[in-house]
């Protein structure tokens, strides 16, 4: 099973994340493909720790259903105007 999955949706961020080793790096452009990938990889069991820092809704919903159960789930970055259209009910198995 992968330590480090980067997901990125600009070619030049995937290439540094395999520079910094990561197990996995995944393009961004279908989210129901990158779901499938996470489950894939991770066995079902998805990401103990995950960290969204785009600031922008679909990669924070994103975020929250790669997210293991009980698992962490690292909100960076400035969110403005998203919350209302968040999935938070999501965030209560995180």
């Amino acid at each position: 099973m992968p330590a480090q999955i980067a997901i990125f949706q600009i070619a030049f961020s995937l290439d540094v994340a395999k520079e910094c080793e990561a197990d996995e790096a995944i393009d961004i452009n279908d989210c129901y493909k990158i779901i499938e990938k996470v489950k894939e990889l991770t066995n079902g069991k998805f990401c103990e720790r995950v960290i969204e820092c785009t600031g922008k809704e679909c990669p924070l919903n994103l975020a929250g259903k790669l997210s293991a159960e009980r698992g962490k789930l690292i909100i960076t970055g400035f969110h403005q105007d998203v919350m209302g259209q968040v999935n938070i009910q999501l965030w209560n198995w995180c």
